[in-house]
Parts: C-alpha cells; structure tokens; sequence
C-alpha cells in the first residue's frame, strides 16, 4: 500500500463531519433506541480517525476493516431513519449517511486535489418553480427528485441543469437538496467528474471548505 496523506483528503473529512453531524441528528430524531445510534456514532467517529491517519492510498482504504464498518453500518442506519417521517432533519440525516454509504464509490476516484471533487453531482430537468421571497424552490428530476433554492433567475421550467449534490441547507420552512451550477443539457442522472470539471466550480469548493472549518 502506498503513502498517502489520508489527513487531508477532503473524503475522509466529510466522512468525518457526517458523523458528527449524525451523532447530533440522532440525539432529535424520533428513533426507537435512539441512545444506541449515538453509542455508535461516538464509535464510528473513533474509526474515521483511524481513516483520517492511515496513510493508505485510496485503492486500499477500501480494504480496511474500519472502512468497511463505517459503510456497512450506514446502510443500516439508513432504512431505519428512512421510515421517518419526511422533515428537514431527517432529509440532513439521509444526506449524510448516503454520503457515507458512497464512500467506496468516491474514493474510486483516486487522488483529489480540489474540494469539489469529493461529492456527487447530478443532471436533471426543473419540471417545477415555486417563488419564495425573491428566491425560487425547484423540483429537479434528476431520474429521482431534488428540491434546489436558488436566487438565480436564469434556471427555467424545462431547461436541464447539473446540480451540485451538497449538504441540505434550510431557507425559513423549505429545505435546498443542492445547489446549481449551471445550465447543461444531456441525460438525467449522476454526471462524472471529468464532466464537472469544465464547470465553475469555485463557489462549491467554498462551500464545502466553510462546512468542514465549522
């Protein structure tokens, strides 16, 4: 296995914020045995850390027993918290541990070097618009539906536009499942990274550089 600075690959980072964030959500959500999820998370946080030290390239953080924990775990979580109901914690819930669920497929990528190659991006058609105080809530049919808030004028009904798949974030009662980045045409779905990269992606790097700094 190779030398790798796993300490500071904005993978393991997130993985790391997404279980604290978890560990938080599972002290309000209405789960059954909800002091054990949180037992848990405590646990999981312990085995990101051995993660965030190991100095093991990505083909073979995979490999590692903590790795495969983490993964396994969250899809367990993951049906349970899914028979909640549908409020903006339990969709912050959902993100997160989806995000820990794709890790294996994330850290396939390689090495990164930018903060906006460590999430998902998706292509989808606006099939809705709901003007809110002078922003706007947009279903976006990406094959499965995510709701984005946007101050942008210029993503219109019908057009096709990439999503970049971030943490939700709450506008008053309505929760963002994303954010655009920009008006493009082609089938519904996840888009690769090499896609993207032609893209302004500068606001989604501070994005996410700002979420791991808090």
């Amino acid at each position: 296995m190779s030398y790798f600075d796993t300490s500071k690959d904005f993978r393991i980072l997130m993985a790391e914020k997404a279980i604290v964030e978890l560990e938080k959500l599972f002290n309000v959500l209405k789960l059954q045995k909800r002091k054990e999820y949180v037992r848990k998370m405590k646990d999981l946080y312990s085995k990101v850390q051995n993660l965030k030290y190991s100095y093991v390239a990505p083909d073979g953080i995979k490999a590692l027993d903590d790795f495969k924990e983490i993964v396994t775990s969250t899809k367990k979580f993951k049906e349970d918290v899914r028979k909640l109901d549908r409020d903006a914690q339990v969709i912050k819930a959902l993100y997160w541990l989806e995000y820990l669920e794709s890790l294996p497929e994330l850290m396939d990528r390689g090495m990164i070097s930018q903060p906006y190659e460590c999430i998902k991006y998706y292509r989808g058609e606006i099939v809705s618009i709901k003007e809110l105080d002078r922003l706007w809530l947009c279903g976006v049919d990406c094959g499965f539906k995510l709701n984005i808030i946007t101050n942008s004028e210029k993503f219109k009904q019908g057009s096709y536009a990439v999503v970049a798949y971030l943490p939700p974030r709450e506008f008053g009662k309505y929760t963002s499942e994303g954010m655009f980045v920009d008006l493009l045409d082609g089938e519904k779905g996840e888009v690769s990274l090499g896609e993207v990269k032609n893209l302004n992606l500068k606001e989604v790097s501070s994005i996410i550089m700002d979420l791991l700094k808090s």
